[in-house]
């Protein structure tokens, strides 16, 4: 995508959405393949157990992360340090993992659930500290650490998975394997390689304490924002699990976990052009906004397209490649998990709008709303459709958020103009 707005070359943002996304796409491809090990490593039932983990954990990675990686990229006037942004980083990873510790034990989870679960949510902690790490590279158009640091990562953590699953037979020895080669290249690539943009990116003053907390403050509804999204999928899949089993909830995760690619993709592109979509809303361009908007949507719709036709005509045989015949079956199921994945980026491409005009509290409000719609919907639709029921519960709510938004939006195009869109 190259769309060209006042006082910035595309191509700078070009870059750096290349390197973010190829970056990205091994990462989550290495954790795609993963899901697809466990289930012929160990099987059906340790694939329950690592969704569970994975979704659960997925929940407080939101905590963790609080949304703020988008806030710190288009943050074009430098409101906030790096210093900042990594203080801050400490408070919400420090949280995140403390409220899944307390979550899982009141959930009851006990044993090899529970310290899945721990583990995992561990590893993502790595993942929610280095993210602000690749916000400063960003703002160094230093992206290709990222790509580089996100492929390692990766690539390391299904080496380790494997080897622990082969030596050890216990799902949990993997995951920490896993932990283990993530939390090395934190230490022994990004935070070198943020020094080297920023030398005093961690020298902590006592002045950036009362900022971070402000920061924490101002970013509060991009939390929320973020996190809504995360409950929307855990949901439908929680639901059907107390419904049904952790076995047959690990069927549907295996038919979901190949569209991690296609999930992730669009948000890869869209971070490094955040500053563009800020940019033309600040010096009221709103033909350029436009264009970048239209071209947006235009790339996830021809995925959502291509996908859902690949689907139809390759889905079956690829379920039954990586699984076995008996996926065969829920090649139809495949199809809709794809349509749910478009509205998804379609979502994405709202959300955009939204940050980079700091309307940031309407967002979180409707995220919030779709929430409480798929939680009254999911259960009577499991019930009467059963696997379809996840599917059916998140393409119904996402359509409505995307209908909704699409509305609220259209006053950034045509209303009056911000001068200065980083107040609420």
């Amino acid at each position: 995508i190259y769309v060209n707005t006042q006082g910035e070359s595309g191509n700078t943002y070009a870059s750096d959405a290349l390197y973010n996304t190829v970056g990205n796409i091994i990462y989550f491809f290495c954790l795609w393949i993963i899901t697809v090990l466990v289930v012929r490593l160990s099987g059906y039932e340790d694939a329950g157990i690592l969704s569970v983990a994975m979704t659960t954990s997925n929940m407080f990675f939101v905590v963790a992360n609080y949304g703020m990686r988008s806030f710190q990229a288009s943050d074009i006037t430098d409101e906030y340090s790096n210093q900042q942004y990594i203080l801050s980083r400490y408070v919400t990873v420090g949280s995140g993992v403390i409220m899944c510790l307390i979550f899982s034990a009141i959930s009851h989870y006990v044993g090899v659930q529970f310290y899945a679960i721990q583990t995992f949510m561990l590893f993502k902690a790595i993942e929610a500290f280095s993210d602000v790490l690749f916000g400063v590279m960003q703002r160094g158009h230093q992206m290709k650490f990222t790509g580089i640091s996100l492929a390692a990562k990766g690539l390391l953590s299904v080496v380790g998975f494997i080897v622990g699953i082969l030596v050890t037979g216990e799902l949990i020895w993997a995951l920490i394997l896993m932990l283990v080669f993530s939390t090395l290249v934190l230490f022994l690539y990004d935070v070198p390689k943020t020094s080297l943009i920023d030398q005093k990116a961690f020298a902590l003053a006592s002045a950036d304490l009362s900022r971070s907390f402000h920061l924490l403050r101002s970013c509060f509804a991009m939390f929320l924002v973020s996190v809504a999204p995360m409950i929307l999928q855990a949901i439908p899949k929680l639901s059907f699990e107390r419904i049904y089993s952790t076995e047959e909830l690990g069927i549907y995760s295996s038919v979901a976990s190949p569209t991690v690619v296609l999930s992730t993709l669009v948000s890869c592109i869209m971070i490094p052009y955040l500053p563009m979509f800020a940019k033309a809303i600040a010096s009221e361009d709103r033909k350029g906004l436009f264009k970048l908007f239209a071209a947006f949507i235009g790339l996830v719709l021809i995925f959502g397209i291509l996908a859902c036709l690949a689907t139809w005509l390759f889905g079956g045989w690829a379920l039954s490649f990586l699984y076995g015949n008996d996926m065969y079956a829920y090649t139809r199921l495949f199809a809709w998990v794809i349509c749910s994945v478009t509205l998804t980026n379609l979502l994405y491409c709202l959300n955009a709008l939204f940050i980079s005009g700091r309307k940031i509290p309407l967002l979180a409000l409707v995220y919030i709303c779709a929430d409480i719609v798929c939680y009254l919907i999911a259960e009577p639709l499991i019930r009467a459709r059963g696997i379809y029921g996840i599917t059916d519960a998140l393409n119904i709510t996402q359509l409505l958020q995307c209908i909704v938004l699409g509305i609220l939006c259209i006053p950034l195009f045509f209303r009056a103009k911000q001068k200065h869109p980083f107040h609420a």
